[in-house]
């Protein structure tokens, strides 16, 4: 028997298109294409009496103590598990009501901690005890506890200044054409450059291998680290940039310090960009 005979027979049985695709095996738009090539077709009152329609929700009446539970529950997903239906028909007996939830509030010594304490921002909170960024602000506010916009940029300020000073002291390498290798912190490495075309490598200390200088602080000896020593010329040379210049305290003190000890003292300052902006030398 062909296809089409065997569908126009099974339609003619009261089966309905979903059932003859999966008998058939055949995609429901071929066989309603065959059944309008064959001009068969069903009333409304046939497709009933074969295919009755399922029993659905809509016959559930609502029972007398819904409007007690949804002030006692609040949430649809409580009332589902209440009245073990589906959430269709607890909207349909909600009729547009909307639902109060109650504010939940996050607990004040825990947002102290966390908050001040710890100086975390709440999207690092919500992240770490998987919580909702929105419940967590909306409790600081409520407490009084949320940073101002100032406090925030000020403590952004702070953040980048850590930063930046871990860059800076960061220790890195330099490493010449005939394979001796400089270490060095921030700028350094600028001068490095400036040093090796007028002296031998060998004249060049960096790092820890520069002497160290006692200077006196307040009536306490101090201990001063100079970035470069030329051997050639006897001089301690201190690298700063415009913004690590701003940080540098006890300068003066460090270089009468270094003219006492028998060493020249240079001071080398660039900008962010490595331009040179400053060079000063004091003479022993």
């Amino acid at each position: 028997m062909k296809k089409e005979n065997l569908i126009l027979k099974l339609w003619d049985d009261g089966l309905s298109i979903r059932k003859i695709s999966d008998q058939t095996r055949t995609k429901r738009k071929y066989i309603r294409k065959y059944l309008r090539d064959s001009n068969r077709h069903r009333t409304v009152s046939e497709s009933l009496k074969s295919n009755p329609p399922r029993k659905t929700d809509q016959k559930l009446i609502k029972p007398n103590n819904f409007d007690e539970m949804v002030t006692k529950l609040h949430t649809i997903k409580d009332l589902v598990g209440y009245f073990k239906v589906h959430k269709r028909v607890i909207n349909r007996w909600l009729n547009g009501q909307k639902l109060i939830k109650p504010k939940k509030i996050l607990d004040y010594d825990f947002l102290i901690k966390e908050y001040i304490t710890n100086q975390k921002s709440s999207r690092v909170i919500a992240k770490e005890f998987k919580l909702y960024n929105k419940l967590i602000v909306n409790s600081l506010k409520t407490y009084g506890l949320l940073r101002t916009e100032e406090e925030n940029n000020f403590k952004k300020s702070v953040q980048w200044s850590s930063n930046f000073h871990k860059h800076c002291y960061k220790i890195k390498e330099y490493v010449t054409s005939t394979g001796k290798i400089f270490k060095y912190q921030g700028f350094e490495d600028c001068w490095l450059e400036v040093l090796l075309s007028h002296t031998n490598e060998e004249n060049i200390l960096t790092n820890r291998q520069v002497p160290t200088i006692d200077y006196n602080l307040e009536g306490k000896i101090r201990k001063y680290h100079p970035d470069i020593l030329d051997k050639s010329t006897n001089t301690l040379w201190e690298i700063k940039s415009s913004l690590t210049l701003g940080f540098a305290e006890n300068l003066l003190l460090k270089s009468k310090a270094v003219l006492n000890a028998g060493y020249n003292f240079g001071l080398v300052v660039y900008d962010n960009k490595k331009n040179l902006l400053h060079i000063e030398v004091s003479q022993c």
